[in-house]
């Protein structure tokens, strides 16, 4: 009776030969990218496009999706879509976490309620075309990267109340003077390093197509 050592009866099963042991890995070698080559090629060809998908697409929908800003320094105005824009005022209001003593707030500790005031005047010969309107804020001088903040809504939680002659809705299309009024709520700190950035648009035109106001705040 021969022995069988381990090696032979592996050697012994592959393709049902009888193969030298020392054949072994010659032919396993060969085995494996029969059975693996399709699968490979095919991972070759997806994995640029996961790639492209996953890293690429993001980067291209933000460098896409907003035209180049028009930085308005602090006390300037810039004319867009029929309108003069000029930030009257803008605060940082630190959260206290509550409390009842003097200068104490609903907004959270470690947050800030921002707030701007942007006075929009019409100008001679402007149009009725009907305009989009996107106010956001962003902070531009984090270590960890850019970070930006849609307007609030519910400003009662933080017992904000709005000024008597100012409005929250941006609306270009009336042809009518506003001065509107954008509340943020961030972390504290932001204020020293942020925009409030007016993103206007023709209905049916991409952002990209409009015109972006930076305006610096906290200089």
């Amino acid at each position: 009776m021969t022995e069988s050592t381990p090696a032979a009866v592996a050697a012994a099963t592959v393709n049902g030969d009888e193969l030298p042991a020392g054949d072994l890995p010659r032919r396993a070698r060969r085995g494996w990218w029969r059975r693996n080559l399709l699968p490979l090629l095919v991972l070759a060809a997806v994995l640029p496009a996961t790639v492209y998908v996953v890293l690429g697409l993001p980067v291209l929908e933000i460098l896409g999706r907003e035209p180049t800003p028009t930085v308005v320094p602090a006390g300037d105005s810039a004319e867009a879509a029929g309108y003069e824009w000029t930030v009257l005022d803008s605060a940082e209001f630190v959260g206290t976490g509550g409390g009842d003593g003097d200068g104490a707030n609903a907004i959270p500790l470690g947050t800030s309620i921002v707030a701007a005031l942007v006075q929009a005047t019409p100008l001679d010969g402007a149009s009725d075309v009907p305009v989009t309107c996107q106010a956001t804020l962003t902070d531009r001088g984090s270590r960890v990267g850019e970070r930006t903040w849609a307007p609030l809504v519910d400003l009662d939680q933080y017992d904000y109340v709005l000024g008597a002659d100012t409005t929250t809705l941006c609306d270009p299309a009336t042809g009518e003077p506003f001065v509107l009024e954008v509340v943020f709520l961030t972390p504290t700190g932001t204020y020293e390093g942020a925009t409030v950035d007016i993103a206007l648009s023709a209905s049916g035109l991409t952002l990209r197509d409009g015109t972006l106001l930076r305006f610096p705040l906290g200089d």
